[in-house]
């Protein structure tokens, strides 16, 4: 431990004073002896690694021994300048507040200050609670408290306080190492430690591209920081949020060397059309490689035009939006909530959606979605206009009459986990044979058709009410979230039919991210397809990572469906890569796959 009487060292760094206490030996001695006994347990129950998961983890420790190379010259300069950022937000917010808030960092002096002096109920100002401030301080008109929360907002931004994390971990010669974590996540793939790369703000190159050079040039020519933060304000905007959108600029290749990289293009969009045999995806992927600017083979286009009838060719850019966010958020059983927290991803403007979903629907279908917003409860309403929620409704089930093949594939996996619990050591195989379930030594466990398994610990069969309501229409609505009260007024109306009913359920103990902390969770088709095609992709993605190695090309970094690697400026071209890719695996006939590929000094 450290003595905190030598802190004030002259900026010579902490000096550190060893206690050997017998006792408190002892205990670490005692610690570490029950360390070893538990990772031997663990050593003795998870099996061995696969030669082909061995040859993933060999690379994943050249990838951590190589890092990558920051820009730390520029980096600097970037801090400098947040620095004087923050301290030109700290001013305002001192004004603001009349001195009461001296910092946008003192975040109880700033919920004190919202609560007595602007009289709006305030026990915190953390991230979650801010949006809901926001809107109660529009509707009140509060613009001091608005732009409070603003600053504080700019303030917090973890993206720009990755420039300190980054200067932090650095090795002598400007290398970031050990930043890859060999399956962090149940799927298999690698999750990112220290300066977390997969978390850089990412940038749409042809809107934000022009912008992220010209904080560049300006970064570059060592400006005192009121000067370089003026001229970005100036020319790109805000100031924060510019030199975010710089954090994977920073990362630059090694003297001779540069970038080639290549990103796997809709991946997951892929495999799980390839999982269902949902034959329109597969052949709309087909088309569009062979025709990549034909507007009648862009899926996004074609899901909009199937879920309302519409010749791909004539849907809208807006229109497109929309039918991207179908794709993304209903591919995995979402529904409405997926949808609108999908929709606040992609910046989609929910109020945009009611004219033109009202002028595809016929009234009948319209009206019956206002109708089931009025007799859904209030925590699935999600806080919506009556209009934009029947409209979302409207959206996700027009979807999943449009692909029925990757609906079904839901129940089909669940069914076949179910089966593979109930009756232990029986492999259940689905979707064609591509998925394989069975239960042993404790585990529920799912082949991938690379032969790599996800497993489920401690799976068991539970009694879940799945009761539903039946409309005149046939329509079903799930029962499980109403109150008895509210079913018996329900079945009261014209047509309307409860059907009782209780089904099978696995559930199964894993980490949950969000309390951080063991618990249970429960498993279901859709949340079985994500994991599924997501490990899936990974395995696609690590085929290509480990042909590219093989190559020649040294692999220094991958973020989701991306590769990075820093070959001679001689070696090698972005389109042999790419071929590398997208070549496939043995597994994976009928799989079209595509990647995009870029060279250059920066990433």
């Amino acid at each position: 431990m450290y003595d905190s009487t030598c802190l004030a060292c002259g900026g010579a760094g902490m000096l550190w004073t060893w206690w050997d206490v017998e006792e408190d030996i002892h205990r670490l001695i005692q610690y570490c002896m029950q360390d070893v006994l538990v990772e031997s347990e663990v050593d003795a129950v998870a099996p061995q690694l696969s030669t082909y998961l061995r040859a993933i983890w060999i690379l994943d420790q050249r990838i951590n021994d190589r890092g990558i190379k920051f820009d730390i010259r520029l980096i600097l300069r970037a801090q400098r300048i947040v620095e004087y950022a923050k301290e030109l937000l700290d001013a305002r917010i001192r004004a603001l507040t009349d001195g009461k808030v001296q910092k946008a960092s003192q975040t109880r002096a700033l919920s004190t200050w919202i609560n007595d002096d602007q009289h709006i109920p305030c026990t915190t100002i953390r991230k979650g609670a801010q949006d809901e401030l926001l809107l109660l301080a529009e509707v009140i008109d509060a613009p001091k408290v608005i732009e409070a929360i603003e600053i504080r907002r700019a303030v917090s931004k973890t993206s720009t306080a990755k420039l300190w994390a980054i200067s932090d971990c650095l090795c002598d010669d400007n290398r970031a190492r050990g930043l890859l974590h060999f399956h962090g996540a149940h799927t298999g793939r690698f999750t990112a430690r220290l300066v977390q790369p997969h978390n850089f703000y990412r940038i749409d190159e042809m809107r934000d591209g022009p912008d992220v050079a010209r904080v560049l040039a300006i970064l570059d020519r060592d400006l005192e920081p009121k000067e370089a933060y003026e001229l970005i304000a100036m020319i790109v905007g805000e100031v924060m949020e510019a030199i975010a959108k710089c954090m994977r600029s920073f990362v630059i290749a090694e003297h001779g060397c540069r970038f080639v990289g290549a990103d796997l293009s809709s991946i997951e969009t892929r495999v799980g059309g390839w999982v269902a045999d949902e034959a329109h995806i597969l052949q709309a992927f087909r088309a569009q490689d062979a025709d990549p600017k034909n507007r009648k083979y862009d899926l996004y286009r074609i899901s909009y035009g199937r879920s309302f009838n519409i010749d791909p060719v004539d849907v809208t850019d807006l229109q497109r939006q929309i039918g991207k966010v179908q794709i993304l958020s209903g591919f995995y059983q979402g529904s409405v909530g997926a949808y609108y927290t999908m929709s606040q991803t992609y910046l989609l403007k929910l109020d945009t959606l009611i004219p033109l979903v009202r002028a595809s629907s016929t009234s009948y279908t319209w009206d019956k979605a206002l109708w089931l917003y009025d007799i859904t409860p209030a925590m699935r309403r999600y806080d919506l206009s009556r209009d934009v929620w029947a409209g979302i409704k409207i959206i996700v089930d027009n979807f999943r009459a449009a692909h029925p093949a990757v609906c079904q594939s839901w129940w089909d996996q669940q069914d076949a986990a179910i089966e593979a619990v109930a009756r232990p050591g029986t492999v259940v195989p689905c979707c064609n044979g591509k998925l394989k379930y069975c239960v042993a030594r404790g585990f529920l466990w799912c082949q991938l058709p690379s032969g790599r398994l996800l497993a489920y610990c401690h799976p068991r069969l539970t009694r879940k009410d799945d009761s539903i309501l039946i409309l005149q229409d046939g329509t079903r609505v799930e029962a499980d979230e109403y109150t008895d009260v509210e079913i018996n007024a329900l079945v009261k109306l014209p047509g309307v039919e409860y059907k009782q009913r209780i089904r099978s359920q696995i559930t199964y103990e894993g980490y949950i991210g969000e309390k951080k902390r063991w618990g249970t969770h429960a498993l279901y088709g859709g949340l079985q397809a994500e994991n599924n095609v997501s490990g899936i992709a990974y395995d696609i993605l690590v085929g290509g990572m480990l042909r590219a190695e093989s190559a020649g090309y040294p692999v220094i970094l991958t973020v989701h469906d991306e590769l990075l690697t820093e070959p001679p400026v001689d070696f090698g071209s972005p389109e042999e890569l790419r071929n590398l890719m997208v070549q496939g695996e043995s597994w994976s006939a009928g799989l079209p796959l595509a990647a995009v590929a870029w060279e250059g000094m920066r990433y």
